[in-house]
Parts: structure tokens; C-alpha cells; sequence
């Protein structure tokens, strides 16, 4: 497998990429690279000793020769000869994430009532729930600052974040050759404002809509609003797609990561799970996987809310409130501010 970055991105330090810059559409570059087994579940370049182990019944090519070649500014194609005699070609689309949602809402569920209903019904128990205040594609926070090389960020960034963190941790140990014990760091991030290339879900459809109404509340503004509530089926996701234990070299994937709440007191709360990714075009992704398999992986819920404050209040009647998915100051502070100052009086 060749694992490489293409026109657009910011050349970093993985000597595991290949770059190639192509300036005239109609010419071909022609490369002879060596092939590396690389395993795409767990991440690892392997030895092609190691490849001959464990796949015995195959083997790994030694060399591949491969040809470029820039159809337009968004097409790529690629076709490749190994020295096994085997070969093959692709065209590689550029992904690209417009200002908002390929996913329509449902067209039947657009008031607060019947989400309630629809999200009540059993199917939708093991799924998960993303809140926005607008209908924003899914995209990480890594992948919206457009820094390119994940390899560069988890080596490096996340070490330097990790180095300076340790002493807010106080006596808390995290191991981050622990892989659980790294996922529980990267939630940390994420849930204290860094950039990471996952995403916030919870189980509870009713958390994910506090969240879409917070935003919107924290201006008083009680006029009628409308939320987006993003639905995943994850389990309806490929296998394979779904079960990357690796950030860096490995194919295209949406993994769930259920982490330990190390340090990390709004997780449980907020019925937190997070999917890490390396795809920056997450809905073009799922959208052609739900094409290919026929199979809905990804709802949308666009609700009309004539009375903001009056489903935050219903939400308080849930126990969904500040004070109890964010412990602490500020969730009890925030608590206060939607009790006292958005409540009419």
C-alpha cells in the first residue's frame, strides 16, 4: 500500500508520504517506488517477512511502478504495475467541504414533538447523537484549520499539548503507550477546546439538542430558532471502516472511541463517545459507502423551534441541564444564567 498526500496540502515530516507536484495537467509522472506491507488496522508498517507470516497464501510485492497524471483540478488519476504481475488503476477525487451539510434533513420530523417521538423509539437506542446550532458539515476541528499532516500532529503536537498539560493533572497518570489511556487524553483535548481530528456524539438524542440550543440561548435570544441534529448508525458502518486502532497509516475510517473518563469529568455526564477520522470529508465519505451498500448510515433532523426557552425548560424537567453535564464552576454558573435570565418572569 502507498500512503501519500496530494496538491494542496502542506508538505510534512511522515517519510512514509510521497509527494508528487504536477504543474502541466496533460503530462504523466512516472515513479518506481519500493512497496511496504503496511497494516491498516493497527497502523504498522510491517516487514515483508512479517507480511509473509501472517498472509502465507500471499506475496507481497517488492516494487511498484506508478503513473500520475492531473485530469483537472479535482481529478487524479493513477494506475500502478507491481513486480508480482499485479496492477491496477483508480481516479482520486479531491475531497472538498463546502459552508454547509450535504445531508438533508427528514422531511417528515421538523418539530420538537415529533423528534421526540421519532428518537424515543427503540431503534434508535444504540445510536449516536451530534448537536449543532446550524446545519455545519461534520467535519473535526482538526480538519477545519486545514493543518494538513496528522502524522506531524499526533507525533509532535500532541506530545508538546501532553508536556505542558502534566502539570494541571496534578496526581492523574496517563500512559500514552496505552492506547485506551491515549484516547482518553485526546477526549481531554477535545473537550477543553483543542483541535482533534475526532468528533463529540452522545447516546442521548435529548443531551445533543442542549447542545444545539446552547449557542443560540447564550445570546438571550428567545425568538423562534432552528437546530440540527445529526443521527449515526454506527454499527450499520462497514466493519472495517469502524475498527482502526491507529490515528496515522491507515485507510479511510470513522472509529469509535468509547474512552475512559481519565481526568475528564464531563464525559460520563454528557454520554460522551467520540469517532476519530482521518477523512476531512466525512459526509462524501458516508454518502458513498450508504450508495454502495444501500444501507442509511446518517440522519439529519433540522427542528423548528418556535419557543427556544421552552424546550430548554422541558430539557431541565429531563435533568439535562449545565450543572450536570458540565461539573464544575462554569456549569453551575451556566446553570444559574439559563434559570434566572432566560426563564420568563
Amino acid at each position: 500500500m502507498l500512503e501519500g498526500q496530494w496538491l494542496g496540502e502542506d508538505k510534512g515530516t511522515n517519510p512514509g508520504s510521497l509527494w508528487v507536484d504536477l504543474e502541466d495537467k496533460a503530462e504523466a509522472q512516472s515513479i518506481e517506488v519500493v512497496a511496504q506491507p503496511l497494516d491498516t488496522t493497527h497502523g504498522m508498517i510491517l516487514l515483508h517477512e512479517q507480511a509473509r507470516r501472517a498472509f502465507p497464501d500471499s506475496t507481497p510485492a517488492q516494487r511498484a511502478f506508478i503513473t500520475i497524471r492531473l485530469l483537472n483540478e479535482k481529478t487524479m488519476q493513477v494506475d500502478w504495475k507491481s513486480d508480482i504481475a499485479t496492477e491496477g488503476s483508480a481516479q482520486l477525487k479531491k475531497a472538498s467541504v463546502g459552508q454547509t451539510s450535504r445531508i438533508s434533513g427528514h422531511p417528515q420530523i421538523t418539530s420538537w414533538k415529533d423528534f421526540k417521538e421519532e428518537v424515543l423509539q427503540s431503534e434508535y437506542q444504540n445510536r449516536l447523537f451530534r448537536g449543532q446550532s446550524k446545519p455545519w458539515p461534520l467535519q473535526t476541528s482538526f480538519h477545519r484549520s486545514h493543518r494538513s499532516d496528522l502524522s506531524r500532529y499526533i507525533f509532535n503536537d500532541t506530545h508538546e499539548l501532553f508536556r505542558r498539560l502534566s502539570a494541571e493533572l496534578g496526581p492523574v497518570r496517563i500512559d500514552r503507550n496505552n492506547p485506551s489511556e491515549n484516547e482518553s487524553f485526546i477526549a481531554l483535548a477535545q473537550h477543553h477546546g483543542f483541535p482533534t481530528p475526532t468528533i463529540d456524539w452522545s447516546k442521548s438524542p435529548f443531551v445533543a439538542t442542549y447542545f444545539a440550543l446552547q449557542d443560540s440561548l447564550k445570546g438571550q435570544n428567545k425568538s423562534p430558532t432552528s437546530i440540527r441534529v445529526f443521527c449515526l448508525d454506527y454499527h450499520a458502518l462497514p466493519q472495517e471502516i469502524r475498527s482502526a486502532k491507529s490515528f496515522t497509516r491507515t485507510g479511510p475510517h470513522l472509529t469509535g472511541i468509547n474512552a475512559l473518563p481519565i481526568a475528564n469529568r464531563r464525559l460520563l455526564p454528557q454520554q460522551g463517545i467520540l469517532t476519530s477520522t482521518n477523512l476531512r470529508d466525512i459526509e462524501g465519505f458516508v454518502i458513498c459507502l450508504e450508495n454502495r451498500d444501500q444501507k442509511p448510515c446518517l440522519t439529519a433532523f433540522d427542528i423548528h423551534l418556535p419557543d427556544p426557552p421552552a424546550v430548554m425548560r422541558e430539557l431541565r424537567m429531563m435533568g439535562v441541564t449545565a450543572a450536570a453535564l458540565f461539573p464544575g464552576l462554569d456549569g453551575i454558573c451556566e446553570d444559574m444564567r439559563s434559570e434566572l435570565f432566560l426563564e420568563p418572569r
